[in-house]
């Protein structure tokens, strides 16, 4: 399934879209207090200050958003810095249960292969029975990319793997209702917007209508090198230019901060 390319082409080519210069860095220092909120709220739910479905709704859209600051780093946007970057990367997918190596080569093929047959991100949006499965532990398919790994990838995985059996089996109660439940649910939100609407059957609404709801998915592809705070204010300026795309168009419901 094909994503129409006529915006992402414009949005590559515009020249005001590429004007401002790439900015490093303030993914990174999101990634730090978000990553200790969601400790935070694991050692209140541990220490029964808050109830399992307290921390569920407080550290689902924490995920979700250490999801955006970890794809940064597989773009390597996060930190000019590379130890910087790599360390959101390294820990941000760590804590999906996913090495950093495996998810950076998978999205990176995406981007080469988007839409085609081999494309690795089409579990989450190839039709078929067990497409909620699929969606719902989008993080985990990533490991059908090993067989297009290396054996030393191989290994790395089966240390992950091994690693979260071993907290599952000895801490069943903190690890699926403290961690498992909130961050599958920031991942199954994450797969449906970002993956599955640019794929599915009414992704063209959704791209010109509604583009905030996919990560302006379309302008990522168009210009990945852009973190995800420029991406936007690079979006909104395109939308700004090209008035028949409707948009929130042109951003007007962002945070006039973003619109500038």
């Amino acid at each position: 399934m094909h994503v129409e390319n006529n915006h992402r082409n414009a949005v590559a080519a515009d020249p005001d879209v590429n004007k401002p210069p790439v900015k490093k860095g303030l993914t990174f220092w999101l990634f730090i207090p978000s990553v200790l909120l969601v400790i935070w709220l694991f050692v209140e739910f541990e220490s029964g200050a808050i109830s399992w479905w307290e921390n569920w709704l407080l550290a689902s859209p924490l995920y979700y958003f250490l999801i955006i600051l970890s794809h940064d780093a597989v773009h390597s946007t996060a930190h000019k810095n590379r130890f910087a970057n790599n360390l959101v990367g390294w820990l941000g997918t760590a804590i999906f249960a996913i090495p950093f190596p495996l998810v950076r080569r998978a999205h990176l093929s995406h981007h080469a292969r988007e839409g085609e047959a081999d494309d690795i991100e089409q579990f989450a949006y190839k039709r078929g029975p067990t497409l909620p499965v699929r969606i719902l532990f989008g993080n985990l398919m990533y490991y059908r990319f090993l067989s297009r790994c290396s054996s030393r990838l191989w290994g790395l995985a089966i240390v992950t793997v091994v690693a979260f059996i071993f907290l599952f089996g000895f801490f069943p109660r903190e690890s699926l209702l403290g961690w498992f439940l909130p961050m599958q649910t920031g991942t199954c939100y994450i797969m449906f917007t970002t993956i599955w609407i640019p794929h599915g059957p009414r992704s063209r609404w959704w791209m010109d209508n509604f583009p905030v709801v996919t990560g302006f998915h379309e302008d990522h592809h168009a210009k990945p090198n852009y973190p995800f705070h420029q991406l936007t204010r690079k979006a909104v300026r395109h939308y700004a230019r090209h008035p028949h795309r409707r948009v929130l168009a042109a951003g007007r419901e962002l945070p006039a901060a973003v619109t500038r």
